[in-house]
């Protein structure tokens, strides 16, 4: 390690990389430190030396908060990308060093809607420029931006700043799944609590059923898995997906779709599964009995978006001796009413389904 001070007489080895950190033993770091090791770092990168690594590790404001070491095995020859030293941005591809300036707004536009994606209720003007320590006018400006471009969005009559419909909308595109099951984890785990039975949440993609989130009550196994695929049409919550899909949707899986016998409750009957899936739509909810497992009965609800079609589907699943008609209404009460409070969650964040028209392809291949 290097520190700015030092540096001037670091000789830059052409087969090793170079770790520079201003200040590496924790110090806290004030602007002269970070201005030396800026042009020393600059000084560097600047000249033909190859396979030199720069660090500049803050935590938060680097002017104004402590500087953490960074640990690297001088001889691992992976490239490290994206390394922002003190407002330069490093690249090192294989023996090249190239040096790209960062915007200081961008990075501080990132930082505040970073701060406000993890905070529980928001923050105010006054927090985030507490927490960042940026001036408190150029702070206001960048808050106003993105709440103008739908990044961030602010409760009406209210200073707290909330991740907007912009930002959700980037994250579920690029982490759908993953996205929807963290929007939604809350909602399940209180719908567990309620029922005391275990929770699936799944989206249908590629005309399968594929489990997205799981919930268990304490001590009792969960014998599923995030990732598992699962057949439709003797699942409920395939029956819950589908049946509200929109039409093109459902007739694509129903006329392509191979009918597999799980066991001998399994329907394997277009004509009755047709009828099973109108009844679906129409009571509101999914059911599997026995049609998977023998001895597990399930019951599903869709999740539905303002245009009325599911983007996903939550289930309650549980023996046949904890699903029974007289346990059956207060389980469907619970079902459909924690399904109708993550939808309207995902309608204020954003949530953007997948046309339907792509899953239709995708079931048809």
């Amino acid at each position: 390690f290097a520190t700015g001070s030092a540096l001037g007489s670091t000789t830059v080895p052409e087969t090793e990389p170079v770790v520079v950190c201003a200040n590496p033993f924790g110090a806290p770091t004030n602007t002269s430190t970070a201005r030396h090791t800026f042009r020393m770092v600059r000084n560097i990168t600047s000249s033909p030396s190859p396979g030199v690594y720069a660090s500049w590790i803050p935590k938060g404001n680097p002017f104004r908060r402590t500087v953490q070491p960074v640990g690297l095995n001088l001889h691992d020859p992976r490239p490290v990308s994206h390394i922002l030293v003190s407002g330069i941005r490093l690249m090192r591809t294989r023996g090249t060093v190239l040096s790209t300036p960062s915007l200081p707004s961008a990075v501080r536009a990132l930082e505040i809607m970073e701060r406000i994606a993890v905070a529980p209720n928001g923050l105010t003007l006054t927090q985030v420029t507490r927490l960042l320590g940026y001036p408190r006018s150029s702070t206001h400006c960048l808050l106003v931006t993105l709440e103008r471009t739908g990044f961030l969005r602010r409760l009406p009559e209210q200073t707290v700043y909330l991740p907007g419909p912009r930002l959700s909308e980037l994250c579920q595109r690029a982490f759908p799944d993953s996205w929807l099951s963290q929007a939604s984890r809350t909602f399940l785990v209180g719908l567990m609590r309620q029922t005391a039975l275990v929770v699936h949440m799944a989206v249908l993609s590629n005309g399968q059923v594929t489990l997205i989130a799981q919930v268990a009550p304490p001590r009792v196994p969960l014998t599923t898995w995030g990732g598992q695929r699962l057949d439709w049409h003797c699942t409920a919550l395939g029956k819950a997906l589908v049946a509200f899909s929109a039409p093109e949707v459902m007739q694509s899986l129903t006329q392509a779709y191979s009918l597999a016998r799980h066991n001998d409750n399994t329907i394997v009957s277009m004509r009755r599964l047709t009828a099973e899936l109108q009844a679906t739509r129409e009571r509101g909810y999914g059911i599997d009995d026995e049609e998977n497992i023998v001895g597990i009965r399930c019951l599903a609800a869709p999740v539905l978006t303002p245009s009325g079609e599911p983007a996903a589907a939550i289930s309650v699943m549980g023996s046949t001796t904890d699903i029974v008609d007289a346990t059956t209404p207060r389980l469907v009460q619970a079902l459909t009413g924690t399904a109708h409070l993550i939808s309207r969650q995902l309608e204020a964040m954003g949530w953007t389904p997948k046309p339907a028209e792509e899953e239709a392809a995708a079931s048809g291949d």
